[in-house]
């Protein structure tokens, strides 16, 4: 779940409908999108205008990318499930 208020992510236990922890991603965080193995959660970070890739297990942060302004981007897997894609309002890509 994304906390745009606080610069966060919230992972939840869907059975329990319990907050299992809360990670500080940075500001505005909107898109997120889950790897298909669920090792590697994707957040688009629109205050920073990056992508931020965490590992699921040790919620550290494992890779970031810049993608320039964001407006509420879409993140999601390519079909294969090998890549994350974000729809970029602002470059029209």
């Amino acid at each position: 779940v994304a906390n745009t208020g606080d610069a966060s992510i919230s992972l939840v236990d869907l059975e329990a409908k319990k907050e299992l922890s809360r990670i500080k991603v940075g500001n505005k965080p909107y898109g997120i999108a889950l790897s298909l193995d669920e090792k590697l959660l994707a957040v688009g970070v629109e205050g920073e205008e990056t992508v931020k890739i965490y590992s699921t297990s040790t919620q550290e942060l494992v890779s970031s990318v810049k993608i320039g302004p964001m407006a509420n981007d879409h993140i999601g897997l390519t079909p294969d499930g090998k890549n994350f894609a974000v729809a970029n309002y602002h470059s029209n890509s």
